[in-house]
């Protein structure tokens, strides 16, 4: 994972282009899904932060977790922000309610003690990344609270994670290295082999099997795929 890019990503959605939102006042259900699209530069500071905390004035935004510097300064352009890393349990609950707004990625758990602890004043929970289980999204939707990811942040990242394993697979250099380490040099036992004419199969053709497939390609591969969703 990359805090820069997952940071910008995550900020430049929570400003305005396209994402996904969780939760809200008007949930009849235990959470709902509202697609974000695409706001201009211009539409920014008008969007999803200020739709969801109803203000005319600056909200406040705390940052849990480490955030890509890029990501720091768009949120400045329209919130005043405030950096605390590495917060206890009790930490956060002292600080929640006084913000309106909190950014984290997997470490910070808001559970519904934190969301009751905001007493009504927070408005979104922006999650830096894919997953949201360490959001309570039940008690976010009572309070009326959107929790938001970034659904594709962290797709390249996992992409290239994906073909440097396969090539580091297919040229041994776990055992390489380990080998060299205790004193061995045996240029001909961990040589491996070449990925390409290899049929590389994919089980699960989403956002990041996709871009695996181009990376493989790209290493002359033959990519085959199989996912039962996918259209």
């Amino acid at each position: 994972k990359r805090p820069g890019n997952v940071g910008s990503h995550f900020a430049s959605q929570v400003l305005g282009t396209s994402g996904t939102c969780m939760g809200g006042r008007a949930a009849t259900a235990p959470f709902r899904t509202v697609t974000v699209r695409r706001a201009s530069r211009g539409m920014r500071a008008s969007t999803l932060v200020r739709a969801a905390i109803g203000t005319n004035g600056r909200p406040t935004v705390l940052v849990a977790e480490k955030l890509g510097a890029g990501g720091v300064d768009m949120l400045k352009e329209v919130a005043d922000v405030r950096t605390v890393l590495n917060m206890s349990k009790e930490q956060l609950l002292e600080n929640i309610s006084s913000v309106d707004a909190i950014v984290i990625r997997s470490a910070t758990k808001v559970t519904r003690e934190v969301i009751e602890a905001s007493k009504g004043r927070l408005r979104v929970v922006g999650r830096a990344g894919v997953g949201i289980d360490n959001v309570d999204l039940t008690a976010a939707s009572e309070s009326g609270c959107l929790v938001v990811n970034a659904p594709t942040a962290n797709t390249i990242a996992a992409a290239e994670h994906g073909i440097s394993l396969l090539t580091a697979l297919a040229r041994n250099v776990a055992q390489a290295d380990a080998s060299m380490k205790a004193g061995g040099w045996d240029r001909t036992t961990y040589v491996g082999v070449s990925v390409v004419g290899k049929t590389l199969a994919i089980i699960g053709f989403g956002k990041v099997g996709g871009e695996v497939a181009r990376r493989a390609k790209g290493l002359g591969m033959t990519v085959i795929a199989f996912d039962p969703y996918a259209s």
